[in-house]
């Protein structure tokens, strides 16, 4: 059963896609080194309070509605984590991880 769904997610989530010119633009604009400003806290705290409520938590146990009602201290804190990664242009390793959480829903449950 565990090699099924390991098969059933690894086909969807790794699917190559068709290329886009678009994306062939953005390709041409990133090897002009284009620079783009760090997001403000304005924008980061907008994306805070667009975070939809009764959502599961990550693997770190925390809600959304948690972090939104977190205060000043904790979206300037979280903004500040931000800038950090912004400048060091890498991704923490715990950011990649997902929990995927399979609900059966309607037919045979196999």
């Amino acid at each position: 059963m565990l090699e099924r769904w390991k098969h059933y997610f690894s086909e969807a989530l790794n699917r190559e896609l068709a290329p886009d010119r678009n994306s062939e633009r953005e390709m041409e604009n990133l090897n002009e080194k284009v620079e783009i400003p760090p997001p403000t806290y304005n924008e980061i705290n907008g994306v805070i309070q667009k975070l939809r409520n009764n959502k599961a938590p990550g693997p770190d146990n925390i809600i959304s509605e948690l972090i939104k009602e977190g205060g000043h201290r904790l979206k300037h804190r979280i903004y500040m984590l931000i800038l950090k990664i912004w400048d060091k242009e890498v991704i923490p390793v715990d950011w990649k991880d997902c929990i995927i959480c399979p609900i059966y829903k309607k037919g045979d449950r196999m």
